[in-house]
């Protein structure tokens, strides 16, 4: 809106000054006339005499005219001189008097002063807008556009029925630089960011930040997919250049959506819309990369969105249960516990996979509702099986917690409140968190797995081996066990197999750590006796045992 009426003022203003010269000139020439009348002979006398009462009347109307003007407008010193001038005017339009062309001077005095006035007035204004504009159209951290001048450079490429192509960038770790490293050094690494990235925006580009970790790039022309591939990928490893700092150094990647008008969108929200499909869709196949947007997109989404829907009312009309799959040692003959893996049973969607409803209850904020259910339903379940002999006491209940529930500060006493609760015993309870937890609060995993150890209950390292730095991990923080990640044991019984050397010295390094060793999606034979001839201790897996339902016999 600041732009908009800015410019208006900016035409008027044009306006206003060509009147404002037209003034002084007829002034001047009113103001010199009498002068040139000595050099004159009669007859031309007479006429430069009309001429003149003519420019007098006319500085009378426009004089009216800016009066007028100078009110509506704030010019309150401009509009006192203006009455003055036009009060000397119409004194001397009324007796027609040459005695009296005093009045014509001070007329053309004030004409000037008024102008002077006016330019300096305008001027000031013309500053305070533009302050204005700056201060509301451009993002205080970055100095670039914000999101509200982007949507409006958007709206006015619409209006002009333009082709052009939107990048929605997002950073893939951010959050964990900024959360380890302090705000501080997170806004100095996105002015990095900004910086590295202008190297490849040209002029016409609108480059603007959208908010936190989150920019957008606007290129409005026409650029072809290949082309468009190659300025992502140029984006990607511009953002990928290490950070130094203090020393340090750090990397972080961004995943990249992008959408065309008018193929995919037709109004600012939807195109907007459209690119952050797409981004997710870039952040869901691996981070860092680049993503153009599909209808199909559209189509997932509005279903992810009615999944949401179901998922809110899941646990007040039963439709979420509980399988346990049993973990045995090397002989097969002794049950060291049960994992509780859930499930869904939607009338809408039929069985769906906790790999599909888990990230939605994650993003949305069920995940901390659901997991409560999950513990307390787990827990009654083992104390109920336990009373009736159908489980062993010396089995574990094993656990998945996720990174937003570890993170609740109240998680500890909540879980201590649901073992009085049902009467679990705390040191049967085993806690699953993964790799990427620690990696995102490494200071927070320590301090809840000291509280957790207290009360006597383990934790195991999940999924280890999945991409992150873990050995450290292992030997900083309290861990009972390690579980080794289900793509590495179906690569482990390969003939020739770097994987399978990995998973003997992850076992080896468990041991030496005085650390249990369970791996997990065991289908077949030979992945069985591959780990038992390594050493692993425990093992979890189709091959051993399907999952068993909530009221298994025996």
């Amino acid at each position: 809106m600041l732009v908009a009426s800015n410019d208006s003022r900016v035409e008027k203003g044009k306006l206003f000054t060509i009147l404002v010269v037209l003034f002084v000139a007829a002034g001047a020439v009113y103001f010199f006339l009498p002068h040139l009348n000595i050099c004159l002979n009669p007859r031309s006398a007479v006429l430069f005499y009309y001429i003149r009462q003519g420019l007098l009347v006319l500085q009378i109307m426009a004089s009216v005219l800016f009066l007028l003007v100078f009110f509506a407008h704030g010019f309150v010193i401009q509009g006192i001189l203006n009455c003055i001038m036009l009060t000397g005017n119409c004194v001397e339009l009324v007796l027609f008097s040459d005695a009296l062309s005093f009045t014509g001077i001070v007329a053309s005095s004030l004409t000037l002063v008024i102008c002077y006035f006016i330019f300096r007035d305008l001027r000031a204004r013309d500053t305070d807008y533009k302050e204005l504009n700056r201060i509301a159209f451009s993002d205080d951290l970055t100095g670039l556009v914000n999101r509200k001048k982007i949507m409006s450079t958007i709206s006015n490429l619409i209006d002009a029925r333009e082709h052009f192509t939107i990048m929605f960038i997002d950073m893939d770790n951010f959050k964990i630089l900024n959360d380890s490293m302090g705000h501080q050094v997170g806004n100095i690494f996105l002015n990095e960011v900004v910086h590295n990235i202008g190297r490849v925006v040209d002029p016409e580009m609108v480059f603007g930040r959208m908010g936190g970790d989150e920019f957008l790039l606007i290129i409005p022309y026409r650029m072809e997919r290949d082309e468009l591939e190659k300025f992502a990928e140029d984006v990607n490893c511009l953002v990928s250049l290490p950070f130094l700092y203090k020393s340090r150094s750090y990397t972080v990647t961004c995943s990249i959506g992008i959408a065309d008008y008018p193929e995919d969108a037709d109004t600012e929200l939807d195109l907007l819309h459209r690119a952050d499909l797409a981004l997710y869709r870039a952040k869901a196949k691996g981070k860092r990369k680049a993503v153009f947007y599909d209808i199909k997109m559209k189509h997932e989404f509005d279903e992810r969105q009615q999944m949401e829907q179901a998922l809110h009312q899941a646990i007040d009309n039963n439709e979420l249960y509980l399988l346990f799959q049993p973990q045995f040692n090397a002989a097969k003959n002794m049950v060291r516990g049960y994992e509780t893996l859930v499930r869904w049973k939607s009338p809408v969607f039929g069985e769906v996979s906790p790999s599909s409803f888990i990230p939605i209850a994650e993003e949305n904020g069920d995940v901390q509702l659901l997991e409560h259910w999950i513990i307390e339903s787990a827990f009654s379940f083992y104390v109920r099986m336990s009373e009736q002999h159908k489980i062993a006491a010396s089995s574990l209940l094993t656990l998945n917690i996720s990174f937003v529930e570890f993170r609740n500060p109240f998680f500890v006493e909540e879980l201590q409140d649901l073992i009085a609760k049902t009467g679990m015993p705390p040191d049967r309870v085993e806690l699953e968190i993964t790799e990427s937890v620690c990696v995102q609060a490494a200071g927070l995993v320590a301090e809840r797995l000291t509280e957790l150890s207290v009360l006597g209950i383990r934790v195991a390292l999940d999924d280890f081996g999945i991409g992150y730095a873990a050995l450290n991990y292992l030997q900083t923080l309290p861990f009972s066990v390690v579980k080794i990640d289900k793509s590495y044991v179906d690569s482990a019984a390969a003939a020739v197999s770097t994987r399978g050397a990995v998973v003997e010295s992850v076992i080896r390094i468990a041991h030496d750590l005085n650390l249990e060793a369970v791996a997990i999606g065991i289908e077949n034979e030979k992945e069985y006796q591959c780990l038992v001839e390594w050493g692993c201790d425990y093992f979890q897996g189709f091959y051993l045992s399907r999952p068993l339902n909530y009221e298994w016999q025996g």
